[in-house]
């Protein structure tokens, strides 16, 4: 959808500037379009909660606990029992890719 929208932003400024203003000054005008997005992207992200894996990691790193992250993550994904059919080759539980390797059901 990006690249398509890029490409109707550029064929507009191409059919209404001639190329002396093109090359003087109407590259600028995709970057200053593309701030539109850009901060409404930031704002959105500012008022994203983050998860509570991420804040039991952030927790447990501050506190220096004798927990390791990856007592953290099994904890968390054996409260998680609702999707269980992830478990293959190549993904792990919680959807990322492992390299290759078959993950043991839990």
């Amino acid at each position: 959808i990006g690249f398509f929208l890029a490409d109707a932003v550029v064929g507009l400024m191409a059919s209404n500037l001639s190329e002396e203003q093109l090359a003087d000054w109407g590259w600028r005008l995709p970057f200053l379009i593309s701030l539109l997005p850009g901060l409404a992207a930031i704002r959105g992200r500012k008022n994203l909660p983050e998860s509570k894996l991420f804040l039991e990691l952030m927790n447990s790193s501050a506190h220096a606990t004798s927990r390791s992250d990856e007592e953290i993550i099994s904890d968390s994904l054996s409260d998680d029992s609702a999707d269980s059919s992830s478990h293959g080759h190549g993904q792990s539980r919680m959807g990322g890719y492992t390299g290759g390797r078959r993950q043991a059901p839990s």
